[in-house]
C-alpha cells in the first residue's frame, strides 16, 4: 500500500488523543508499519522544533493547546520553506462543527470527534500514492 517511508507529526496537549490517533495510523497501515514514522507533540512550540529536525508528510493537528496553539503554529508555516514544512495538514478540534470539514489547499479541517471513516479516507488520500 505504502510505496515509501511516511512521517507523520501528531500535535495534540491530550496524550489520549495521540495515542488513538497513533493506533488508527497503524491500524490502517497495519500491513506496512515498517513504511511509517510516527512523532508526537504536546503543544505547537515542540512540534516547530521537531519540524525543525525532520520533513513530516502528514502534520495532524489540535487547535487549542498551552504554550502555542494550532493556529499560532499554522501561522508560522508561512515563513518557512517548502523543504520544511509539512507536505498536508490535517486540524482536527472541538472548536469546530461539521460545517467546517473542509480542504483549503493542503490544510484539512475536521471536527472532534472525528467521524472515523471520514479520517481514514483522508490518511489513505494523502499517503498513498497513485
Amino acid at each position: 500500500m505504502l510505496k515509501k517511508r511516511r512521517g507523520i507529526l501528531i500535535v495534540d496537549d491530550d496524550k489520549e488523543i495521540r495515542e488513538t490517533l497513533r493506533e488508527l495510523i497503524l491500524q490502517q497501515f497495519s500491513g506496512a508499519t515498517s513504511m511509517i514514522s510516527i512523532v508526537e507533540a504536546e503543544d505547537g512550540r515542540n512540534a516547530l522544533s521537531k519540524i525543525a529536525l525532520q520533513k513530516f508528510d502528514l502534520l495532524i493537528t489540535d487547535l487549542n493547546m498551552p504554550k502555542m496553539d494550532g493556529k499560532a503554529m499554522l501561522a508560522s508555516f508561512k515563513s518557512m520553506s517548502k523543504e520544511i514544512k509539512p507536505t498536508h495538514i490535517l486540524v482536527l478540534s472541538g472548536l469546530l462543527d461539521t460545517s467546517h470539514n473542509k480542504t483549503t489547499g493542503n490544510v484539512t479541517f475536521l471536527a472532534k470527534p472525528w467521524d472515523e471513516v471520514a479520517l481514514k479516507e483522508y490518511l489513505v488520500s494523502v499517503l498513498v500514492e497513485d
